[in-house]
């Protein structure tokens, strides 16, 4: 399974600089302490733990950057969910 899906991939390459709204997904539970985040360009907006992962808002190039962590397992938009 890929990490990214590939068309979102390709989009974010081609404005690195957007601000974007994700999910990532984790191996285990993720570093929750907003300055590890804040290192790396991102803000922590929330820390899941049902499923190890987090929801993290920053330029498209620093979320990127993410794919090459091993312990990372998959980023998604984080988009609102509606139940109808």
């Amino acid at each position: 399974m890929d990490k990214i899906d590939p068309t979102w991939e390709h989009s974010l390459r081609t404005r690195p600089e957007a601000e974007v709204d994700v999910i990532v997904r984790t191996t285990s539970p993720p570093p929750d302490d907003p300055a590890t985040w804040e290192e790396r360009g991102l803000h922590l907006r929330t820390t899941f733990t049902l499923v190890p992962g987090v929801a993290v808002t920053g330029p498209a190039r620093e979320v990127l950057k993410l794919l090459d962590e091993p312990w990372v397992i998959r980023i998604e938009p984080d988009r609102e969910v509606r139940a109808w």
